[in-house]
């Protein structure tokens, strides 16, 4: 964990009523009652060299770019004295962002914090260096893969995603997902008209199905929805790939990305099950107002499941 110098971005054309809008919207999604003294927004990123696939490797959510753009962005607006004083956070309080690389499993703090701060920046600098070194164990040419513009085989990236879960960071605490689940935290008892989990069924639970049959498709038929090989496509402007110099448009992800060698594959073609730790009936109405999701649902192309902790009881939801 180290610091990079940062700059503050020109924010002057959003208004305060426009800034504290786009904070109180975040505190409500990610389930933020009272912040802690001390936030650190974290965008990811990928290190990569000599790869059309970059993009896939960055955050969707940034539109294939590195997120600590986002979250610098993000820490400066919820550092905005007005816009604390308008959302009643106290002023003490205190955001932070930096970067996830996630090639090396390291963490970039953006500026410099203060020096109270330090101790305690420290203590989860250990936390870290603990998982990665995990992390780097299994796979120590990671780095130098990374840096080599002649290699062909990207990081992994999220290749095996299986499962999405929805819901308390507490409920899955003791689960090891092996790094195949998409995890976004939700708290159904601060959630009483429904509208925090309809924005996350609308966007992430969307967002994870679509990298999901990404990596499905191309894996089960890669040669018309995949990419082919990465040692022989040809760039064709700006609009896909090319296998040598004469073949349809290839818009998928490449084999190498995939199979671990021509016949065998590191990607499980399975299509994404997802589970929503809430109301039954929040989410059932969700589903009914929004033709779209319904059906990914009845048409299986996800799998719903729903813990509902009001009666307790755990549902396959698949007639809507």
């Amino acid at each position: 964990m180290h610091f990079v110098l940062d700059h503050d971005y020109d924010l002057t054309n959003l208004t305060l009523k426009e800034k504290t809008k786009i904070a109180k919207s975040f505190l409500k999604t990610v389930g933020i009652k009272k912040p802690s003294p001390y936030v650190v927004f974290v965008g990811h990123g990928s290190q990569t060299e000599n790869n059309a696939y970059d993009s896939y490797l960055q955050c969707g959510a940034c539109g294939g770019n590195p997120g600590n753009d986002n979250a610098q962005i993000m820490a400066q607006i919820m550092n905005d004295e007005e816009v604390k004083k308008s959302l009643d956070i106290p002023k003490n309080t205190l955001f932070l962002s930096g970067l996830h690389d996630t090639t090396q499993e390291a963490i970039i703090l953006h500026g410099s914090p203060p020096g109270f701060l330090m101790p305690k920046i420290r203590l989860a600098e250990e936390k870290v260096k603990v998982f990665r070194k995990k992390t780097l164990n299994s796979n120590q040419s990671l780095k130098t893969r990374s840096e080599d513009w002649s290699q062909v085989r990207p990081e992994w990236g999220l290749a095996k995603n299986a499962f999405c879960f929805i819901g308390l960071r507490d409920s899955v605490q003791h689960v090891d997902f092996k790094g195949r689940s998409f995890l976004h935290s939700y708290d159904w008892s601060a959630d009483r008209t429904g509208d925090v989990l309809e924005s996350i069924m609308l966007g992430p639970l969307i967002v994870g199905h679509w990298i999901n049959s990404q990596y499905l498709l191309s894996t089960l038929n890669n040669a018309t929805f995949g990419g082919g090989s990465k040692v022989t496509k040809n760039l064709t402007g700006k609009l896909g790939f090319m296998q040598g110099n004469a073949s349809d448009l290839m818009h998928g992800l490449p084999t190498q990305s995939l199979f671990i060698d021509d016949q065998t594959p590191y990607h499980d073609p399975i299509r994404l099950s997802v589970c929503i730790e809430g109301s039954k009936k929040q989410i059932m109405a969700v589903l009914k107002k929004h033709a779209h999701l319904k059906t990914l649902v009845t048409n299986q192309w996800i799998h719903l499941f729903c813990y509902c902790p009001e009666s307790k009881a755990t549902y396959r939801l698949e007639k809507v």
